[in-house]
């Protein structure tokens, strides 16, 4: 039995799909724009160029569609190959930041120099077969064995490796179920986005042996499994906006609040080897040092961070007293967690700071604000 497919109801569907698609993705884009504008995570803006391109390449597959004429066609379909291949690039930089705040890597080298061969082999003007769908609607492929192809099949298997490789190392230091979860749902929706499309470019762009029946259906289930990966990425983000360092790979060792005098009012540790004991000393020796910088220098500011090997002091000074983060380094990310948890606590606590009476047991109800931030 032949399949008879009316090619104008399914290049409409795909134009609704892609529309619906396109509202929704818009729709965490700006939402990414506006947290990036404000926090200035470097994270967020690649969150906002993955969405972009993401977008970008739907408009060009429908404008490649309802083109003219054949030149026009192709030069839509070079452009929304090379957004396609953005989007998995911007995604591969999303988890180097997630990872360890990279801002340059190996990893970064080596995909980076793919992508740019793969663009240089767009703009160099490829070989595209095309189709010409009931008379008006263009339907555009690379030869299966052709250079580019081999090159995007090569770029989607290193992506493939490097993301895994990533998010399983993240998975398995997770210190929570809740961050197991969200970097399990962050390694399937990568795979499903960069590993089987470049599986399906084999089966579905051989135009000879499927034939033109099958081509609009071809162009659509391409697109299913990039459109699942923003999908699941996208909102995994978006539910975690607030903390996105939550899931970035580090460790965070301690948290203290002290007074200017140098007593502990709150310390939470984060790693098994600190104890509450440990946190006293630390707030004092902190509170000695810090007068000692200051005497020292004839400033009148306050010490705001102290490098140690391998580990970050971050210090914010509040009226009535100062909050000082042990981390493993620092970020956008972790300076605003940990901003949100002094401004909380000094909201929480406000009376009882202002009126102080030595009575620090009451400092003890702030685990719910720590265990929203840092946990």
């Amino acid at each position: 039995m032949i399949l008879q497919i009316n090619f104008l109801v399914t290049i409409g569907f795909i134009t609704l799909i892609s529309f619906v698609f396109i509202v929704f993705t818009f729709s965490l884009l700006c939402f990414f724009l506006f947290r990036f504008i404000k926090t200035r995570q470097i994270i967020l803006g690649y969150l906002v160029a993955m969405n972009f391109f993401y977008i970008a390449s739907l408009f060009l597959v429908v404008f490649q569609f309802f083109s003219s004429n054949q030149e026009r066609a192709e030069f839509f379909f070079i452009l929304s190959e090379i957004s396609k291949i953005l989007v998995i690039y911007f995604l591969i930089l999303i988890f180097e930041i997630f990872y360890k705040n990279t801002q340059f890597s190996r990893r970064q080298t080596i995909i980076t120099i793919l992508v740019f061969i793969i663009i240089g082999g767009y703009i160099a003007g490829p070989r595209i077969e095309v189709e010409l769908l009931a008379g008006r609607f263009f339907i555009m492929g690379l030869p299966l064995l052709s250079t580019i192809k081999l090159l995007e099949f090569i770029f989607s298997i290193t992506a493939t490796l490097f993301v895994s490789t990533i998010l399983l190392k993240s998975r398995k230091n997770a210190w929570n179920f809740r961050q197991k979860i969200y970097i399990t749902w962050l390694l399937v929706g990568s795979l499903i986005g960069i590993l089987f499309p470049a599986l399906l470019n084999f089966i579905l762009e051989d135009w000879v042996i499927i034939g033109e029946e099958f081509s609009v259906i071809g162009q659509l289930i391409q697109s299913i499994p990039e459109t699942i990966c923003i999908l699941i990425v996208g909102l995994i983000f978006f539910k975690i906006s607030n903390n996105l360092w939550l899931l970035q790979h580090q460790k965070v060792y301690f948290l203290i609040v002290y007074s200017h005098g140098g007593l502990t009012l709150y310390s939470k540790s984060f790693h098994k080897d600190i104890t509450s004991t440990d946190t006293q000393l630390l707030a004092g020796a902190f509170s000695a040092i810090s007068s000692l910088i200051k005497d020292g220098t004839k400033t009148t500011g306050m010490v705001q961070g102290i490098m140690l090997e391998g580990k970050v002091l971050k210090i914010i000074n509040r009226k009535n007293f100062i909050c000082a983060l042990l981390v493993e380094y620092s970020t956008h990310a972790t300076e605003e967690a940990h901003e949100k948890f002094t401004l909380e606590f000094e909201k929480e606590f406000h009376d009882t700071l202002e009126n102080f009476n030595g009575e620090v047991t009451i400092f003890n109800s702030a685990d719910k604000i720590s265990d929203k931030f840092f946990t």
